[in-house]
């Protein structure tokens, strides 16, 4: 005889009589189980086999209806793994931010204008900006360092800003059209499945 799949207030009854374990990241909710760990494509791939996972980029979690208890079960301990990893990177990614910012953007003794090209040049290059701004400008690595501590004067008619704006212009249209070209590749693959 075929196994009769679950409703949901009976997969929430045996859920009630069966906890999950304790994680800090699954909790079991009025509308089903919640994974609360953002999205990254290890776990995507790992829930895939979950029937009805979903992500909620609204949320920044997932979602899994109470009839996937079981299978969550299954892969908790994969789950915590994975959810540990990306707050160890989301935590370094804050400490990296926030030295960025006490170095060049936070620092009151800093001008205006040192505080826009340091932002802007972090954006394009991340925390260690300096390097990769001085050899794209084609400037000298000591004077771009320069701009870190205050010691190199700066106003807003220096022409980095413009090649910055360039850069970073030209470094969104890529980043738009890799987008894009990931975009119809989806929709080629979603197309063929059908």
């Amino acid at each position: 005889m075929p196994k009769i799949k679950p409703t949901e207030d009976e997969a929430r009854a045996a859920l009630a009589a069966n906890p999950l374990p304790q994680t800090p990241w699954v909790t079991v909710e009025a509308d089903g189980i919640a994974i609360n760990t953002g999205f990254s494509e290890a776990l995507m791939r790992l829930l895939r086999w979950v029937p009805q996972a979903k992500y909620r980029p609204d949320k920044r979690r997932w979602h899994v209806p109470f009839a996937g208890a079981n299978a969550i079960r299954s892969v908790l301990p994969e789950i915590t793994r994975l959810a540990d990893a990306a707050q160890e990177l989301d935590e370094t990614q804050v400490a990296e931010r926030r030295a960025a910012d006490a170095a060049i953007g936070d620092a009151p003794h800093l001008s205006e204008a040192h505080q826009r090209l340091a932002e802007a040049a972090r954006l394009l290059y991340g925390p260690e900006w300096t390097a990769p701004l001085a050899r794209a400008a084609k400037l000298d690595p000591a004077f771009v360092a320069g701009w870190v501590n205050g010691s190199v004067p700066i106003d807003a008619n220096y022409g980095v800003f413009k090649d910055l704006v360039a850069l970073m212009r030209q470094r969104a249209a890529e980043v738009e059209a890799a987008a894009d070209g990931l975009e119809a590749w989806f929709a080629a693959k979603r197309h063929e499945t059908k």
